[in-house]
């Protein structure tokens, strides 16, 4: 089974030493001088490895360090990368290179296929095959002529013809022998028409009593069957669930064990656990979250069986079925509309709704395979509104136009706190650092990209975003978390204006703790923008009234005003009195009618031992300003702390 590995090849790059452009750069991005004329990169990444580029002219390339010497002459029509190793290929054939340019292998191989983990190479030379170490630059499996040969990434092992070996040379199997590799130290073997494991030494781990015995990759547990049942044995023989089910499959997070119902199936955990009863399939499995079919519908469940989605949905939107969230989809009419429109919902690997059913118009994603780096990006009204990470954290984002996204490079590094969108990069703060005329970001946990200026292509290195709360709010963030306060997905983007949605939820999860909410028979549905149960409890509750015409806006960011208003409701419904000496601020003309007593009520008042709001300098109150994440966790806390 081939290894799931990034490789990327050179494909055209014309490379000239031009001087840099002067502009200054944030200290956030470091861009190297050496300018090219043209990158074309393997799955849209720039080719930057390690400290070094695949650059080249006319169709030829070598590798040069990012301040432009050479470290691989430039005399091969392919270069590929290959974690530490460089791949090189002409009209001779194929040699390896080490990352300081050392030649490991010549340049004469008809084939070579690198396993960085194990620092060999797998090679052929007319028809002849070998296994080199890169390390001890010798032959491991000296080159023997076969007829077919194949090297296994992930056991690892080396077949020749009908002969298996380790990657230290052991011989696995002789020809004629009934045995096969499985995973490290283990052989699948045949006696007598049953099948059994043993290890290198030829101990035998489990007996040949059974009728099949498979495994995969990144498994550390055997599926065993016996007349016509299942079960599990790990790989030091013991047994992990029983020989009792009818069938097994193997998923993403691991394997699941099944038992037909009719024409239907119940599903089970390794230890017993139902998780679903009387359906068709289970799609996917990430982490605490699985995907379940019934039909033509799906839902979602966790570990312990409980419902998270029930099967209603028809189909799953337009992200990529490879990533770490499960999203689903279906269609609904809106009340008094012949119109049918999309509703999207998102659930992340621990098992909550990321994103509620029908709150955006349009997700996209943007990853990378064994990354964290994957995000989805929500679009309102054909602009961006959000990003939400593989943790489920909201970034909050400028309106971004969706053409202006789709002709642009996407992504976001998690271990940076940095994202790219269209032709600019941004810290998840919404500071634009770096702005170009395209963007191509590198290879999977790299610092690096590339930048087009003025038709020429430059090397940066991007460097960590802090990102972290101000020093006078994280005294009050850390307590509202404690308390049960502040959502997850809102740990993120301190600096940025909040939504009036997000804050509103703020609101709720206090009021909340403190034992209040709405009769559920209060509840409508009175926005059409929005159907978040928040923003919902909190009309009914009379904390919010939107905008008019039916909308919340629950995207654009709230007001200091509008803040103040929410506040000062919901302090009155925990019993708040204002003083008599409320603030006296010098922009008070400024604050509309409707806010006025609010912002007097709410500034009169203290919790956790300080005003609940406050001006923001020169005794003004600036209502018509946002109010950022941190300002309002504090604000909230004080709130609920009294």
């Amino acid at each position: 089974m081939m290894k799931a590995a990034k490789t990327v090849v050179a494909c055209a790059l014309l490379f000239a030493c031009l001087p840099a452009a002067g502009a200054a750069e944030s200290p956030l991005v470091q861009v190297y001088p050496t300018r090219y004329e043209q990158v074309y990169a393997d799955d849209q990444h720039a080719i930057v490895t390690d400290d070094a580029v695949i650059a080249g002219a006319h169709w030829w390339f070598g590798v040069y360090a990012l301040d432009g010497s050479v470290i691989i002459p430039r005399e091969y029509t392919s270069i590929s990368w290959r974690d530490g190793y460089y791949i090189a290929s002409n009209a001779s054939g194929s040699g390896v290179y080490a990352s300081d340019g050392a030649l490991l292998l010549p340049v004469e191989y008809d084939k070579i296929e690198l396993d960085p983990e194990e620092d060999v190479a797998f090679a052929c030379k007319d028809q002849q095959y070998g296994l080199y170490s890169l390390t001890e630059r010798k032959w491991i499996i000296p080159l023997q002529q076969a007829n077919y040969a194949a090297y296994h990434f992930g056991i690892p092992a080396v077949m020749i013809d009908d002969r298996y070996y380790a990657c230290d040379g052991t011989l696995l199997k002789e020809s004629g022998e009934n045995v096969g590799v499985s995973d490290p130290d283990r052989l699948i073997f045949s006696e007598n028409g049953k099948k059994g494991v043993r290890d290198f030494s030829g101990k035998v781990i489990i007996p040949a009593e059974y009728d099949q015995i498979n495994t995969y990759a990144g498994w550390n547990k055997f599926a065993v069957e016996k007349d016509g049942k299942w079960g599990l044995i790990d790989r030091d023989g013991k047994e992990v669930c029983p020989v009792q089910y009818d069938g097994y499959e193997d998923e993403d997070s691991g394997v699941l064990l099944y038992r037909n119902n009719g024409e239907k199936k119940d599903y089970y955990l390794p230890d017993g656990t139902c998780l679903a009863t009387g359906v068709d399939a289970i799609i996917k499995w990430h982490g605490n979250a699985l995907e379940i079919q019934n039909g033509w519908e799906y839902g979602v469940v966790d570990q312990t069986g409980r419902e998270i989605l029930p099967c209603i949905y028809d189909s799953s939107p337009t992200l990529d079925p490879y990533v770490d969230f499960i999203a689903l989809s279906r269609k609904v009419q809106a009340d008094g509309s012949a119109t049918e429109t999309r509703n999207d919902v998102v659930v992340s690997k621990d098992g909550k709704v990321m994103i509620p059913e029908g709150r955006y118009d349009e997700l996209r994603v943007s990853y990378d395979y064994g990354t964290d780096d994957e995000a989805v990006w929500c679009f309102n009204d054909g602009k961006l509104c959000a990003i939400y990470d593989v943790q489920g954290r909201k970034i909050t984002t400028a309106p971004f136009p969706i053409e202006d996204w789709m002709d642009g490079e996407n992504y976001y590094w998690p271990q940076l706190g940095l994202y790219s969108a269209g032709d600019c990069i941004y810290t998840t703060d919404g500071d634009c650092i770096l702005q170009a005329d395209f963007i191509r970001t590198d290879l999977p946990g790299s610092n690096a990209i590339y930048i087009r200026r003025d038709g020429k292509w430059q090397v940066a290195m991007l460097h960590p975003y802090d990102g972290s709360p101000s020093a006078w709010a994280e005294p009050e963030i850390a307590a509202a978390d404690s308390a049960g306060i502040l959502p997850d997905y809102l740990k993120i983007s301190w600096d940025t204006p909040i939504s009036r949605e997000d804050f509103c939820v703020l609101v709720m999860q206090a009021l909340h703790q403190k034992g209040i909410a709405a009769d559920e028979a209060s509840l409508s549905d009175p926005f059409t923008d929005t159907h978040h149960a928040d923003v919902v409890e909190a009309y009914a509750l009379g904390i919010v009234n939107g905008v008019g015409n039916g909308r919340f806006a629950p995207d654009e960011s709230i007001t200091r005003e509008e803040a103040a208003k929410m506040l000062w409701n919901a302090a009155a419904l925990l019993g708040y009195q204002p003083t008599e000496e409320p603030l006296d601020f010098a922009d008070k003309d400024e604050i509309s009618d409707w806010a006025l007593e609010s912002v007097n009520a709410i500034s009169s008042i203290s919790g956790a031992g300080r005003p609940i709001m406050q001006g923001t300098g020169n005794n003004c109150f600036s209502p018509k300003d946002s109010y950022t994440r941190e300002q309002a966790v504090a604000t909230v806390y004080r709130l609920y702390a009294g």
